[in-house]
């Protein structure tokens, strides 16, 4: 595996492990991984298989005031498909926040992310 520090020129955009073969496809991916909207921290996405990666960030929660309240880590499962595209497997979380189990915070980081990444 090859450790990979992609800079898409505004700020670093993460950082990658990946087979070298698959060089091309994990800085694709991380290109289309989304930012902003609460996920405010650095994407580092490791390649587990032929086909398969693991996306970790952090979303980070604001309360009434506009301040920052926590942070939720979390991971996305993705799936390289045949034709080149890629598909969302499944979000999880770290450690449980009830914060994250409560006010939908999977279903919107599922939603945001395969929206991103089928662009």
């Amino acid at each position: 595996m090859k450790r990979i520090r992609y800079d898409g020129g505004v700020w670093p955009y993460g950082t990658a492990i990946l087979n070298p073969k698959m060089e091309k496809v994990g800085l694709k991916l991380l290109e289309l991984l989304p930012r902003g909207s609460g996920i405010n921290g650095e994407w580092w996405v490791e390649q587990v298989n032929k086909c398969q990666f693991v996306c970790n960030n952090d979303y980070h929660a604001m309360d009434e005031m506009g301040g920052y309240c926590c942070h939720n880590e979390f991971n996305a499962r993705v799936t390289l498909l045949t034709d080149g595209s890629f598909r969302l497997e499944r979000v999880t979380f770290h450690k449980f926040n009830r914060h994250a189990h409560n006010n939908g915070l999977r279903d919107y980081l599922f939603d945001t992310i395969s929206q991103s990444i089928s662009a």
